[in-house]
């Protein structure tokens, strides 16, 4: 569909020809598309805009293509999705109101409409048995026999977290996948209804990232919706304790074995924005909004040393391997490499970034320092020298956080758009 041409272009998958176009009868923007099973010398296919619901019959070979409208009569739903049955007569339609109302193909016109929940219908899919399931806005999925009755399952036959927005069939009927808005896919089995996860996403920004410790294919992120699996804001080498850090400026750690807090830290008047722990995992940096960042004794819970921004917050912290040079990034658009036994930073990057830091990270090596900006921009530096090495482009908001990977061969960065972006420039890569 183009809306703005206000045209339907049919394209061969074979060939990505187009076979056929024709004139929309009305320029709205168009919510569902399906194309019925049903097998002859011509195709059908139906599309909804708003209230309205358009079938179609298509001659790929004629390159002919006619559009008739369906007489809705007195109702008025938003059309969500869209399902033909196996046999092409009726046309299944999911409505904003929570109906599935059938269609009579061959008069072009709203039959029934039954009631199926409280939210918006998301999917219409068929069963293996030709039965149409539901998946609903609430997260329920119910079984529908149209149009021959209206028996509902009561309750639904399964209900997954978060709303429905796709159904398929799977395993020849045995089993169900069901998507959700929130970007998860759930596996529900026909018989027993059973639902489990096969994957699960993570809603808003994507906030930290890092990689495991035994090599550069696995890494972990954190969102704002505050999902945690096997990845935090900042992990020991040896892998048994995390740090965290909060809104109030407190530090805290957390026990993996017991996954219980051990040590509590205060001294930060504002937001705690990055932590990094040395690698003698009893040594911890902390940034923060209240424009320092600092070193920590985590055996004592003792602040060591406090570092001052000249303005603004402190976004990001990052420790070079000879576990002294530090480089600290923030509001002021700068990269600041400190020396952690002086008080002032050695070098100075002013406007790195259009807009300010907000993350940094260094490579095992040493040899190069990655940052990320609210300019959506990720760049390279030279460590020694403070030379750009290299830009990239691949965000469209705010770069929360980059890490390098183990081997340094990759740096993979996250953003407020909910992008995860692997950037590889070793042996193989640009």
């Amino acid at each position: 569909m183009c809306y703005r041409e206000r045209r339907l272009f049919v394209l061969d998958t074979a060939t990505g020809k187009i076979v056929s176009n024709t004139t929309l009868l009305e320029p709205k923007r168009t919510k569902a598309l399906a194309w019925s099973p049903a097998s002859g010398p011509c195709y059908t296919f139906a599309t909804a805009a708003d209230y309205d619901i358009y079938i179609y019959s298509l001659d790929p070979f004629k390159g002919w293509v006619g559009c008739e409208k369906v007489t809705t009569g007195t109702v008025r739903r938003a059309i969500t999705c869209l399902c033909f049955s196996q046999d092409g007569n009726w046309l299944f339609a999911g409505t904003a109101s929570g109906d599935v109302l059938t269609v009579n193909v061959a008069r072009r016109a709203v039959q029934l409409m039954h009631t199926v929940a409280s939210g918006g219908i998301g999917a219409v899919m068929l069963s293996a048995d030709g039965k149409v399931l539901a998946g609903a806005a609430d997260g329920t999925l119910c079984l529908l026999d149209l149009p021959n009755g209206s028996a509902v399952s009561a309750p639904p036959i399964a209900t997954v977290p978060g709303p429905i927005s796709s159904v398929t069939v799977a395993d020849r009927g045995a089993t169900l996948l069901v998507g959700t808005q929130h970007g998860d896919i759930f596996r529900v089995a026909a018989g027993s209804a059973r639902v489990s996860a096969v994957m699960e996403s993570q809603l808003g920004a994507i906030r930290d990232l890092v990689w495991t410790a035994d090599g550069s294919s696995s890494m972990a992120t954190a969102s704002d919706n505050g999902s945690v699996c096997v990845w935090n804001t900042a992990l020991s080498h040896r892998g048994h304790f995390i740090a965290s850090g909060g809104a109030g400026g407190e530090i805290r750690v957390w026990d993996l074995a017991s996954r219980e807090m051990v040590s509590h830290m205060k001294h930060h008047v504002m937001a705690i924005t990055d932590l990094k722990v040395m690698i003698d995992d009893s040594h911890l940096l902390a940034a923060s909004e209240d424009r320092t960042w600092t070193i920590w004794d985590m055996n004592t819970e003792k602040l060591s040393k406090i570092y001052r921004a000249a303005m603004g917050a402190v976004r990001g912290v990052a420790m070079g391997p000879d576990q002294v040079s530090v480089v600290s990034v923030g509001l002021d658009k700068g990269i600041f490499l400190w020396d952690i036994r002086k008080d002032a930073p050695v070098r100075v990057v002013p406007d790195a970034h259009l807009h300010e830091i907000t993350c940094v990270a260094v490579n095992h090596a040493g040899t190069l320092i990655a940052t990320g900006g609210a300019d959506c921009a990720v760049k390279l530096w030279d460590f020694g020298s403070g030379r750009p090495v290299g830009m990239y482009a691949g965000h469209t908001s705010t770069v929360n956080k980059v890490q390098f990977s183990p081997d340094d061969n990759q740096l993979a960065s996250v953003a407020n758009d909910g992008t995860q972006v692997l950037w590889r420039f070793g042996p193989g890569g640009n």
